[in-house]
């Protein structure tokens, strides 16, 4: 009824009376009476606007005819009669957004996996990667917002060389010319241009040649944009955030349900004679026990405690010779507890292959700095005793307060053609080929293993940073040269 009611006063508005437009206020007056024939005089501003329309278009009535219609209106407004409108609820709704250039920094030590290099003090804070030959390689997960062409920017320093790009294919995706600089701490930036995939993607650093060391490297390119739309009446409640749950293991903690003829040895603690027939090399009652937490498969799991007032200094046992061999397999599940493995800059070894007992392991784990790595002593390298360089691979941060499985492959020999592979809950962490053990010169025998903590640097009064050291193990095994990651 309003409707058609405001269309019939606008057609009258247009018709002219002796020439002269209707006056306002009659419309107003016209307005009024109809309202009153409303049952409730209390109405919506949103059925006002159709009066109101009208109103507006009464006011571009002819100059001379203004004072006429002001005075009508001032006639109307002293009436009693007032109208009684719903006050409206104002919103604002504000809508934002922005795009910026994306540029992600990489630590060279940080990769997921790596093949022969090692790690230094950096002279710019931190790690770099060293020791780099042709044939190195470093694989890293980088992230690109989109597909396209992307700047890599790579901080430097050395005599120099040359290093490829790849991609998860072995696609070359750039060459990188590492200038000379004045020292192997003296870094440089450079930069090339690669084509990378969208999202996140493995890309491989190999060496082409030795002669530098690498710092970081960024990803430079792509935008990432944020919008938003929010209202001033009726904001949205933010939801409380969840709290991550820490992990306490997973199933690449566990190792493979798969046991065939080619393993050799298995150790799980669910029995009564743990490390029967293995050398016990412990001097407390609390140095080895048994524990049924934190638990990963069973009902039990293997506890070694080392303290720095004790008479020794490792609680550690040595595989029987029978497991010995040129092809060998080696599997365990580790946990670490904060409370019993703080970070010291002292090393200790918890995993090794002894080769005899006139100096220390060919090769080795170490934990030292909250890092855990692997070391190839540098007599291998030399062949003489009390000589050469160490090789040191730097495979990722200690991982507290979780199970974690390793998985290690060993192929021994000193020549070449040796190789030591490493597998961290299923993700490969080493690839080193090489010398793995010292030559006939020095020993004949092949390694023996040992697993426990072994803290040289306890010996004496000598101490460290920390003054305890505790590590849980469970499904501890040993293969034969037919094993596999699959059935380790």
């Amino acid at each position: 009824m309003v409707f058609v009611f405001t269309a019939a006063l606008i057609q009258q508005v247009h018709i002219e009376k002796s020439g002269q437009p209707i006056k306002l206020a009659s419309i107003i007056i016209h307005l009024k009476n109809n309202l009153k024939t409303m049952k409730n005089k209390s109405i919506k501003l949103s059925l006002m606007i159709p009066y109101l329309s009208v109103i507006l278009l009464a006011t571009a009535c002819k100059k001379d005819d203004l004072s006429a219609e002001n005075n009508s209106v001032a006639t109307a407004s002293t009436s009693s009669e007032t109208l009684a409108l719903d006050a409206p609820t104002a919103t604002t709704t504000t809508t934002t957004s922005s795009t910026t250039s994306s540029t992600t920094r990489y630590e060279a030590e940080n990769y997921a996996s790596m093949s022969g290099v090692g790690l230094d003090a950096c002279s710019e804070g931190g790690k770099n990667v060293g020791s780099i030959q042709a044939g190195d390689w470093m694989k890293y997960t980088v992230n690109a917002p989109a597909a396209g062409s992307y700047k890599l920017n790579f901080r430097v320093a050395g005599p120099g060389g040359q290093f490829q790009v790849r991609n998860a294919a072995g696609t070359v995706l750039a060459t990188v010319t590492a200038p000379k600089t004045t020292s192997y701490q003296t870094y440089t930036t450079v930069s090339v241009n690669a084509n990378l995939a969208s999202g996140s993607q493995t890309i491989q650093l190999y060496a082409a040649t030795g002669g530098y060391n690498i710092n970081w490297f960024e990803v430079v390119g792509g935008t990432t944009s944020t919008s938003g739309t929010g209202s001033a009446t009726a904001p949205t409640t933010p939801t409380a955030p969840t709290t991550p749950t820490a992990p306490t293991g997973s199933t690449g903690a566990l190792g493979s349900t798969t046991i065939g003829s080619n393993t050799l040895f298995r150790e799980t603690f669910e029995g009564t004679s743990p490390w029967s027939g293995f050398g016990q090399e412990w001097y407390t009652s609390y140095a080895f026990t048994t524990a049924t937490t934190p638990a990963l498969q069973g009902s039990k799991v293997g506890r070694f405690e080392l303290r720095d007032t004790d008479p020794n200094y490792r609680s550690e046992v040595r595989f029987p010779s029978s497991y010995n061999g040129k092809d060998r397999w080696v599997s365990f599940s580790v946990y670490w507890p904060s409370s019993g493995m703080k970070d010291d800059s002292k090393p200790e070894l918890f995993h090794q292959a002894h080769q005899t007992s006139q100096t220390s392991p060919p090769v080795s784990l170490i934990v030292k700095n909250g890092h855990i790595w692997a070391e190839v002593n540098g007599q291998v390298f030399s062949g003489a005793l009390g000589s050469g360089t160490s090789k040191t691979m730097d495979i990722g941060a200690v991982p507290k307060d979780q199970w974690v499985r390793f998985v290690i492959h060993y192929k021994f020999s000193y020549n070449t053609d040796g190789a030591w592979q490493i597998w961290k809950n299923g993700s490969q962490v080493l690839n080193y080929a090489g010398k793995t053990i010292y030559p006939p010169a020095i020993t004949s025998n092949l390694p023996t293993f040992k697993l426990g903590i072994y803290k040289w640097v306890w010996s004496g009064t000598a101490t460290s940073d920390a003054t305890l050291r505790v590590m849980y193990v469970d499904d501890v095994r040993v293969g034969n040269e037919n094993s596999s990651l699959s059935t380790m």
